[in-house]
């Protein structure tokens, strides 16, 4: 019988499907390890590039706009501040700002700086940060004026004698720190001029109305301790009408003199100034916004939302007839429980006053 040979090595078509199976397969491990690399190598990259966005550079601070100008403003850093320095820093206003933001005083921003202060290498203000709070009022035509933001308080001062005291502007005032949602005070300046039985009634008028009330005298220096506990570790704007003696109580306050404050020198007036707001420190952790006095204030609010700004009055309305569609106006004495208060005497005819006079100034 024929005998059939078999040969030592596997046929070419068996050895090329061998070859290609195990080149397949260290393609396949080739391509799996190499992804897995390049996909960790990509995530560490995407990692650092977003730690380096997310990192500030180290020329920009955050600070608090102490006083705005036209095209520039002067910032107190937060990194300065917690080193004792008071002093601020001219600061121009970038142009992309100026087209899409308002500063105020009281605001939050990033400075770009240089870090040693020099009037020639003054900062610029690229960024502003959400608001806590926005203090403000309407103007002549109606329309918004921003005063300050990121208040603790709102104090309201009013005083006797030369400016008379005036219940409209101290309640318009008051309406308009409620409305903003800012806690407010009644500081009641020049009691010396005061016939005290007039004193208390109005003192109580306002502690009724859940406000805190301190009586003070620049002159005699009566009430400076408890203004100053009542400002202590807050930032507080001081509103009230011209000659009222908001900066002199400042000045009496730990016989401070504004003037000489490094604001008032950086400023270069050498002078307190009246025509804008300004933020003094009083320490590290008190701030104090003089604000120029006025002749009157109105509060940015329709006729519908202003009974929010007066708290004595908007709790008596929810029990009218009508509940909160009550204008305590238009309607019947018998359906207003708001007038029927008045007319009890529970609730003080100057607030009621106030509120109807903010009444007819709005137009809608």
């Amino acid at each position: 019988s024929r005998q059939t040979m078999t040969s030592p090595f596997p046929s070419l078509r068996s050895t090329w499907r061998v070859c290609s199976q195990r080149l397949c397969m260290a393609r396949h491990l080739s391509y799996s390890t190499g992804a897995a690399s390049s996909s960790s190598l990509q995530g560490e990259e995407e990692t650092i590039v977003r730690s380096a966005a997310n990192k500030e550079p180290d020329n920009v601070e955050t600070g608090t706009v102490v006083y705005m100008g036209a095209q520039k403003c002067y910032v107190s850093l937060e990194r300065e501040v917690k080193e004792g320095v008071f002093r601020p820093r001219l600061s121009f206003v970038s142009s992309k700002m100026l087209r899409s933001q308002r500063l105020i005083v009281g605001d939050e921003v990033k400075v770009r700086c240089e870090k040693e202060y020099t009037r020639n290498l003054p900062g610029t203000v690229v960024q502003l940060a959400p608001r806590r709070n926005l203090f403000q009022r309407c103007d002549a035509e109606g329309r918004p004026k921003l005063l300050a933001s990121n208040l603790d308080q709102v104090v309201v001062c009013s005083s006797f004698g030369n400016p008379p005291f005036s219940s409209v502007v101290v309640d318009s005032v008051l309406s308009a720190s409620c409305l903003s949602g800012i806690p407010a005070a009644v500081v009641l300046n020049k009691i010396d001029l005061c016939d005290q039985e007039k004193l208390k009634r109005i003192r109580s008028t306002y502690e009724q109305a859940g406000f805190d009330v301190i009586t003070t005298s620049a002159t005699e220096r009566k009430g400076i301790e408890q203004l100053h506990e009542l400002l202590r570790g807050k930032t507080s704007v001081l509103y009230g009408l011209s000659g009222a003696g908001k900066s002199s109580l400042l000045n009496a306050l730990a016989d401070l003199d504004i003037s000489t404050r490094p604001v008032s020198q950086a400023l270069r007036s050498g002078r307190h100034t009246t025509s804008s707001s300004v933020l003094y420190r009083l320490d590290a952790q008190t701030c104090v916004v003089d604000t120029p006095g006025v002749r009157s204030f109105r509060p940015m609010a329709s006729r519908q939302r202003l009974v929010q700004g007066f708290p004595d009055i908007a709790t008596r309305g929810e029990r009218c007839a009508t509940g909160r569609r009550c204008s305590h106006i238009h309607e019947h004495v018998e359906n207003c429980f708001v007038m029927q208060s008045v007319a009890d005497g529970s609730l003080p005819e100057s607030r009621y006053a106030s509120y109807a006079h903010l009444y007819f100034e709005q137009t809608s």
